[in-house]
Order: structure tokens, then sequence, then C-alpha cells
């Protein structure tokens, strides 16, 4: 190579190094927010995560709203999937059946691209049968119950048809005595329970008020109550009729810090990018 051409790569190198140290670059949210122009009042630090939760596929269930409730979660992307029962129609004593409307459910399951936790519904373990095929093929340790940790928050999964099982209880009282560092609490399971005289003060006495939040199912319809100091979502149904004409949702959950934000989207709101080039085509 000639001195000339070697010159002139030095010099080509020697900009390129230039332009690119004047380019800004962040690789954390406050580092971004230092380069924007606006906004910025509450930046989401490296630990923040989002799930989504799905409410009752079943009850008056409308073909193919699952689905695609699937394929918008996707665009989503997020972290993991919760749900608060009421997957299959159940009530039916028939094996056959049963295990049929499983099969029809994980498969349709097995296109979500994000990990799923079952919970039970009544439609899902309606009789000691339906129970016995739950357990089998998505119980934790033979159990119907669970919980799990997640960036220092604590996940927890109840059976709501089985709240008069002493062994649930017992589970959950050694559960919460081993999460006392976790810095949120979130439980899930299908019936709303607040005004069960009976289940709900032994529920709510286990559950550190100021950082439990509960979401449940069954009613399809929205509701919300500050249940001795626990904040509680009714979510209406995701794929199921909704009372009272009310829309068919799923919600999404950001946890920031002790900061958690949780957005309601309603059925077939978000489209692909594939949307254009199809409606360009109209």
């Amino acid at each position: 190579m000639s001195r000339t051409s070697v010159a002139s790569a030095l010099v080509l190198s020697l900009l390129a190094a230039v332009a690119q140290a004047e380019i800004p670059t962040a690789s954390t949210p406050q580092e971004l927010a230092a380069l924007a122009g606006g906004g910025g009042a509450n930046v989401k630090s490296d630990d923040a995560f989002t799930f989504v939760i799905l409410s009752d596929r079943t009850g008056g269930h409308i073909a193919g709203e699952w689905e695609k409730a699937i394929n918008q979660i996707n665009l989503l992307r997020p972290d993991f999937v919760m749900c608060v029962g009421d997957l299959i129609e159940g009530y039916t004593e028939d094996r056959t059946k049963i295990v049929a409307q499983w099969e029809e459910f994980e498969q349709y399951m097995s296109h979500l691209a994000a990990p799923f936790f079952f919970a039970p519904g009544n439609h899902d373990v309606t009789n000691p049968l339906m129970r016995e095929i739950y357990l089998a093929r998505h119980g934790v340790d033979g159990r119907s119950w669970y919980s799990f940790n997640y960036r220092d928050c604590h996940f927890v999964v109840l059976d709501s048809m089985a709240m008069n099982d002493p062994a649930q209880f017992d589970w959950l009282a050694k559960d919460m005595a081993a999460a006392t560092d976790a810095r949120r609490v979130l439980v899930f399971y299908h019936h709303p329970l607040w005004d069960n005289t009976e289940v709900w003060p032994k529920l709510a006495a286990l559950l550190p008020a100021a950082k439990t939040t509960i979401f449940n199912g069954h009613w399809h319809s929205p509701s919300y109550k500050l249940a001795d100091g626990i904040a509680t979502y009714v979510l209406p149904a995701t794929a199921g009729i909704t009372d009272e004409g009310g829309l068919r949702l799923f919600a999404q959950v950001t946890l920031d810090g002790d900061d958690l934000a949780v957005a309601l989207v309603p059925m077939n709101t978000l489209l692909p990018l594939e949307y254009l080039e199809f409606a360009a085509t109209l």
C-alpha cells in the first residue's frame, strides 16, 4: 500500500472515530432520559419488568377469542403470563371429554411466546375427576397452589375451589413466612373472596397488606376493592361473555421498585405491523 493510501486510510479512520464519539449513547433508562428532549418524570429502573394476566376463557366462551388474545400478547412480549382460572369448559365426568378439552387448550397455549402459569377455576376442577386430571397435567408437587419468586417479587397462585382444605392455608402460612423480604406480593386465584366471612379473614391475616395485590376473575365484570388494606382487582373475562355487555380484556402489569402499574387492554385493540401492509391493499 502506498504512503498516500495509508494516509488516506488513517484520515478516514480518524474521521469515523470522531463521528462515532459525537453520537449520544445510552445503556440504561436513566441515561436515555438524560439524552431525551422531554418527559422522564418517572424513568423505569433496570429491574423493571412486565407481565400479563389472562382472565376467564370459558363460561359462555366466544370461539376464537382466546387465540386472538395470545396473538396480541405475543406483540407485547411480556416476561411471562399469569391467569385467574376457568381455562376449559369442564362440568363433566367424562374423562375423554376432559382430556380433549385440556389438549385443545394446551394446543392454543403452545403458540404463546412467554411462559404461562396455570391457576384453577370452577370450570377446571369442577369435580374429583377433573381435579385429578388438572393435578396430573398442571399441578405443582401434587398441589393446585404454588408460588415462585421473580426479581425480588413473590407470586402466589391459590385454588379458590379448595379454600376449605386446611393444607392450603398451612402451606400459605409457611410460604409467606419464607417471603418476608419480597418487595411485592402478587396473589392470583379465581373467585373474589373479600365478602366471604369465613375465608377472607384467614387469608388476609397471612398477607402483608401494604405490599400485596390480588387478582381475581369469575365475575366476568370489572371490580376493585381495597379489602383490609389489600388492593384486589377483579378482571372481566378475556374470552367469555362479559356481564352487561362490558369489554373483554386482559391486563398488563409493570412492576418497578415499589411502583405497580396496571393497564387494562381491551381485546382486539392491538394490531401487528403487518396490518399496514394489509390496509394498504384495501
